[in-house]
């Protein structure tokens, strides 16, 4: 899969729309080897302020030598261009064409490719960061 191609095809999945149950992505978790369980993570909720402590708190594990992934409403990382597990740091060359082929390939393999069951864009999109 070509970088043009992983972006065509994270267009197509875009008018999927959002889907509010989670039947559809724990299958796509599982598809996936469940990545979410060897990712400690960091979870920041309220009303204001999440972005600025996000950005700290992803600053300050970065430099105690933990890799970091920040994913906050903007466009994610692999999309700016950026290294997820080195945010505002230029990532690999290739990066979005492997983890978007990566995620596709093991999606496509699932019983996910019914449109119904189908992974959102989102979702696509935020798994593709953990194989960047």
């Amino acid at each position: 899969m070509t970088h043009d191609e992983a972006l065509r095809y994270l267009a197509s999945i875009e008018g999927l729309g959002i889907k509010l149950a989670l039947e559809n992505i724990t299958e796509v978790l599982r598809a996936l080897g469940d990545p979410q369980s060897a990712c400690p993570s960091v979870l920041i909720s309220g009303t204001n302020g999440k972005g600025s402590v996000a950005a700290m708190t992803a600053a300050i594990l970065s430099r105690t030598g933990r890799r970091t992934g920040l994913y906050t409403s903007a466009p994610p990382p692999p999309l700016r261009g950026e290294d997820p597990g080195r945010p505002g740091r230029p990532g690999p060359p290739g990066g979005v064409r492997r983890a978007v082929g990566e995620v596709r390939e093991r999606i496509d393999r699932s019983s996910a490719p019914d449109p119904r069951r189908s992974p959102t864009h989102f979702e696509t999109m935020l798994h593709s960061v953990n194989y960047w």
